[in-house]
């Protein structure tokens, strides 16, 4: 796959579509993620290997709840299928109520979380 000239090993993205009638109804933006053994700034809480990062993700509003996002994911996982994974990434809100639901159903499990606190605004002067 190419995207600019660039391979995902390059950083291109891996965009997968899902059309119906001639209109794109889901899309998913993916990268190769890598981890190298060596790499001081690689995360902590990750083994080296490859991984198919799933950036980001959506379903047309009125298509959601009818499999589109299963079909979605395979296809993403398919579009890696040549790329010898040791595995898959994503990220996401839990507060999003339709994505906590979906990713386990999908085989994905917790991994780590991340908490913020915010400081109310301050103001200058």
């Amino acid at each position: 796959m190419l995207w600019s000239g660039q391979r995902a090993e390059e950083g291109a993205p891996i965009v997968v579509v899902i059309e119906r009638d001639g209109q794109i109804v889901a899309m998913s933006e993916n990268e190769l993620y890598m981890i190298d053994a060596e790499d001081e700034d690689g995360p902590d809480f990750m083994l080296p290997g490859r991984y198919g990062h799933i950036n980001n993700m959506g379903v047309r509003q009125d298509l959601r709840g009818q499999g589109f996002g299963r079909l979605l994911v395979q296809a993403t996982f398919d579009a890696f299928a040549h790329m010898h994974l040791d595995g898959y990434i994503l990220w996401f809100n839990p507060a999003n109520p339709l994505s906590s639901p979906f990713w386990p159903r999908m085989g994905f499990q917790p991994l780590w979380r991340t908490y913020q606190r915010h400081y109310p605004e301050r103001s200058e002067g």
